[in-house]
């Protein structure tokens, strides 16, 4: 269902793609040109998504920084995280985009390789080796 979902929205942007090439958002021009007033609120609920995201990653990034919610340091740290968020919001979408991207490719080749460093057991020089245990995977296995 995803993927036909995804392939109308993408031919709905082929369609009319003279009208949208240049939208940062091109999916709010379909929608506005479907229907006049549609892109208004397809943007509010574009807004409410990107809102629902912030948040808990905002929550989640304190958080490991704190765990007591009603202590003084988990609301500055808070406060600045939303600071830093607020900034961050001001950078125009293209060039956030253009740095976004990139930076979650780069992750997405790291992460993998250092899940497979760590389940074939390679040891790092220097690095702390109280946590590179192999039954940190299989608890069951400790002491086998």
């Amino acid at each position: 269902m995803f993927s036909i979902a995804l392939a109308v929205v993408s031919l709905g942007i082929l369609t009319v793609i003279p009208h949208v090439y240049a939208m940062q958002a091109p999916t709010v021009g379909v929608a506005d040109i479907v229907c006049p007033g549609l892109g208004s609120l397809y943007s509010i609920i574009v807004i409410i998504c990107i809102f629902t995201t912030a948040v808990p990653c905002l929550w989640v990034s304190v958080m490991s920084l704190t765990t007591n919610e009603k202590s003084r340091r988990f609301r500055l740290i808070a406060f600045c995280g939303v600071i830093i968020a607020l900034v961050g919001s001001q950078i125009d979408f293209s060039k956030l985009i253009n740095v976004i991207i990139p930076l979650a490719g780069w992750i997405g080749m790291i992460l993998p390789v250092s899940i497979l460093f760590k389940w074939i057991g390679v040891r790092i020089p220097g690095y702390n080796t109280k946590y590179n245990d192999r039954t940190d995977f299989w608890p069951d296995d400790a002491g086998t």
